[in-house]
C-alpha cells in the first residue's frame, strides 16, 4: 500500500482495554535511541542524502538531549518520529506496539474530523462524531483550541518524513492522518473548540466537539451530505474528437491487469486519432515497481537511462544476497555499497513484472499533459520525473510529494526497539534518477502550478483537468 496511508491504519485499529502505558527509564530510552540510530546508519541510504552529515548529526544530538527519566512510550514515540523525519524520506515510518496502540485507542482523545488540505488550506473531509447539522464537508478550519492552523502545522511538520524538501508531501501525510498527528503533537484532549469558515462566507463560527476513540473513528467513517471526491484506480474517457483523458491513480495494480488495460486504451487512442492526451497521476502514490516503466513505454519510443544508479548499503545487501530477486537484478557489492545491474527504460528489463514493450503502433506521439499533485509519490513521482527529464509532456498541477531525484524505498529493514517495542520500517534501496535538477531535494515541479481549488473540491471538479482544457487546449 502507499506508505502515506499506513500511519493512519497503525493507530485506527483495535481499542480493547489494556494496561496503562509503560514508562521508560532514562537508560531504556537511551538504549532504544542508540539501537534505532545504529540501524538507520547501517541500513538507510537517505540519512545524509539531502542534508550535510554535520548538520543532521547536530539535530540528532539535540533531540537526544530531550530524553528523560520516566518518559511514557507515547512521548518517546514522538522523539522517534522526529528522528525518522531527519532522513527526509517518505517511505520511512514507525508504529507503536499493538499493546500501546490499544492503550491509546481506548482514550476518547482523537479529533473527530478527517481533514483534506487544498494547498495549505485545511477543510473538513469527513466527520466521525455524533450528528451535527452545522458540520459539513468543505468547511475551512481556522483554529483548534485557540491555536491557528498555521501554527499547528508548523509544530507538526518536524514529525513527518517527506521526500527531500517537497513543499506538498507533508500536507498529504497530514491529510491522510490528521487526528493521529494532532494527538501525537499536542497530547490528549477530550474536547476541541474549532473555528470554521464556509466557502465565500466572511462569518466565522465556533463549535465544541467531543473527542472520539480510535475505534469509533473507524466505525463512523462515513460520507457527509455531499459525495466524497474519490478517484478510481484507473479511468478513461474521450472528451471530444481530439482529446482523451486517462487516469492512472495507482501503480499498485497487478502487472497483467495494467498491461491489458493500457493496451486496450492506447489501441482506442490510436484508432480514434487522438491528438491531445491528458494523463492524470495526481493521486498516484506508487505501487509495483516496473508499472511506471510500462506506462512510459506507451508514450516515449526512444531509449533513455531512467536511473543514474540503484544502490544499497553493505549490511542489508549481505543479509539479502542469497535471495533469488537479488540475482535476477544483478546486485553486486562494490566497495562499501552494493549496486544493481544497469539497464535503460526500453530494455527487456522490467523488474519482476514480466512487462514487455508495446507494439510501436500503440505508442502515443501527440501532445501530452500530465496532472500531478501532493499524492504523486514513489513510483508515481518516478513517472513524473521521467516525463520531466525527457521533456515528453507538459506538467500541470502541484509539486509532487515524491522527489524528482528519486527515493529510498524498495526492500525494507524492519526493527523493533527493545524496550519501547516501537516497530520501525527502514527502506534500504536508493533509486537515484538520472537527473541534475536546478533546485535539488524537491519534488517534480510542474510547468503550470494549479492546485485543487476550494470551490472545485466542493463541486467534485478536477481543477487541473479544467485548466488544461480551458488554457492549454484551444
Amino acid at each position: 500500500m502507499a506508505i502515506r496511508y499506513y500511519i493512519a491504519l497503525c493507530l485506527l485499529t483495535l481499542s480493547l482495554p489494556c494496561p496503562a502505558q509503560k514508562a521508560l527509564s532514562l537508560q531504556e530510552a537511551q538504549t532504544d535511541w542508540e539501537f534505532l540510530l545504529s540501524a538507520l546508519k547501517e541500513n538507510h541510504k537517505g540519512l545524509y542524502l539531502h542534508v550535510p552529515q554535520a548538520v543532521t548529526d547536530q539535530k540528532i544530538d539535540s533531540i537526544r538531549t530531550t530524553l528523560e527519566e520516566g518518559m511514557k512510550v507515547e512521548s518517546f514515540f514522538k522523539k522517534v518520529n522526529a528522528l525518522l523525519a531527519l532522513t527526509n524520506e517518505g517511505h520511512t515510518y514507525a508504529r507503536l506496539s499493538g499493546k500501546a496502540r490499544r492503550s491509546l485507542g481506548r482514550e476518547a482523545t482523537f479529533l473527530p474530523l478527517g481533514i483534506q488540505f487544498l494547498g495549505k488550506t485545511a477543510v473538513v473531509h469527513q466527520y466521525y462524531g455524533d450528528p451535527n447539522p452545522r458540520i459539513k464537508r468543505g468547511l475551512k478550519l481556522l483554529s483548534i483550541n485557540g491555536k491557528p492552523m498555521e501554527e499547528i502545522i508548523a509544530e507538526l511538520l518536524p514529525y513527518i518524513p517527506t521526500d527531500g524538501f517537497s513543499q506538498t508531501g507533508a500536507y498529504d501525510d497530514l491529510s491522510s492522518a490528521f487526528p493521529y498527528y494532532y494527538r501525537l503533537g499536542f497530547g490528549p484532549y477530550t474536547s476541541f473548540t474549532i473555528d470554521f469558515q464556509e466557502l465565500e462566507a466572511s462569518n466565522i463560527f465556533s463549535l465544541d466537539l467531543e473527542g472520539i476513540k480510535a475505534k469509533q473513528g473507524n466505525e463512523k467513517r462515513r460520507q457527509l451530505t455531499q459525495e466524497v471526491f474519490l478517484s478510481p484506480l484507473v479511468e478513461a474517457k474521450q472528451i471530444n474528437d481530439s482529446v482523451a483523458y486517462l487516469a492512472v491513480n495507482s501503480f499498485a495494480i497487478r502487472p497483467k491487469e495494467l498491461r491489458a488495460w493500457l493496451q486496450a486504451r492506447f489501441h482506442e487512442i490510436a484508432q480514434d486519432s487522438i491528438q491531445h492526451l491528458i494523463l492524470d497521476i495526481q493521486d498516484n502514490g506508487g505501487g509495483e515497481e516496473g508499472n511506471e516503466n510500462l506506462l512510459m513505454a506507451y508514450l516515449n519510443p526512444s531509449p533513455f537511462q531512467k536511473y543514474a544508479f540503484v544502490s544499497m548499503a553493505k549490511k542489508p545487501f549481505q543479509e539479502r544476497a542469497k535471495f533469488k530477486e537479488m540475482r535476477l537484478d544483478k546486485w553486486a557489492l562494490e566497495g562499501s555499497e552494493a549496486r544493481r545491474g544497469d539497464f535503460t527504460l526500453q530494455s527487456d528489463y522490467f523488474s519482476e513484472t514480466g512487462h514487455s514493450l508495446p507494439d510501436s503502433s500503440l505508442v502515443f506521439s501527440g501532445k501530452l499533459y500530465v496532472l500531478t499533485g501532493a499524492e504523486t509519490f514513489s513510483g508515481g513521482a518516478e513517472f513524473a520525473s521521467m516525463i520531466k527529464m525527457t521533456g515528453r509532456g507538459i506538467l500541470v498541477g502541484e509539486e509532487t510529494g515524491g522527489a524528482y531525484e528519486g527515493n529510498v524505498s524498495g526492500y525494507s529493514k524492519r526493527v523493533t526497539l527493545p524496550h519501547s517495542r516501537i516497530n520501525v520500517s527502514l527502506p534500504i534501496v536508493h533509486f537515484r534518477m538520472n537527473v541534475e535538477p536546478e533546485v535539488s531535494s524537491r519534488g517534480v515541479l510542474p510547468d503550470y502550478v494549479v492546485p485543487q481549488s476550494w470551490g472545485d473540491y466542493l463541486a467534485g471538479r478536477n481543477s487541473k483537468l479544467q485548466f488544461v482544457l480551458d488554457q492549454l487546449i484551444k
